[in-house]
């Protein structure tokens, strides 16, 4: 988060030219919480801006008359998305405050690659998997098959290509036997 507190430079990180606006802000830590000075501990996790903007602007008030807080997010690191699988460039992707749907996930990862199924990828959440049929949305744009993902989602595109047994040794026929999908 970046906040600046208008008048009181002690209380607002320095940004300077060489530091981005990121590398000056308070950075969230794994309990949801940041550090601020004179207020120690402050929890900002699932929280809206402007309810952190209020509490720090009410907690500053008994060392500072009347403050004037600004607090902006700075960025978004700890929420991401990882897509697998058929795609020509898997990777990790974050979210952020622009909600980012299973297609823009795909096309941010190359694309499906040549031998992608589009009609058989899956979202795990959590414990849960739902099958989803983007070939389906491509096609007819039928929305529910192009969701909105949420962090810590993995999405694996299969491949179109069976799966195949050698089979070897004293046999009457030995070669290759198709096992599917």
């Amino acid at each position: 988060l970046s906040i600046i507190v208008w008048d009181h430079p002690e209380l607002t990180l320095p940004a300077g030219p060489q530091r981005s606006q990121l590398e000056s802000g308070s950075t969230v830590n794994e309990n949801g919480a940041i550090f601020y000075p004179y207020l120690g501990q402050v929890r900002v996790a699932g929280r809206i801006v402007g309810d952190v903007q209020r509490e720090l602007t009410e907690r500053l008030q008994e060392y500072i008359p009347d403050p004037q807080i600004e607090v902006k997010v700075a960025a978004y690191n700890a929420r991401k998305v990882v897509v697998t699988g058929a795609v020509n460039a898997p990777q990790s992707l974050a979210i952020t405050n622009i909600p980012l749907t299973l297609l823009e996930a795909v096309n941010a990862s190359g694309g499906l690659s040549a031998s992608a199924d589009g009609q058989a990828v899956s979202i795990r959440r959590g414990n849960n998997t739902t099958n989803v049929n983007l070939q389906n949305f491509l096609e007819s744009g039928q929305a529910n098959n192009n969701p909105v993902l949420h962090g810590d989602d993995i999405i694996n595109v299969p491949t179109l290509e069976t799966a195949q047994a050698f089979i070897l040794g004293k046999i009457k026929a030995p070669g290759i036997v198709a096992l599917g999908r």
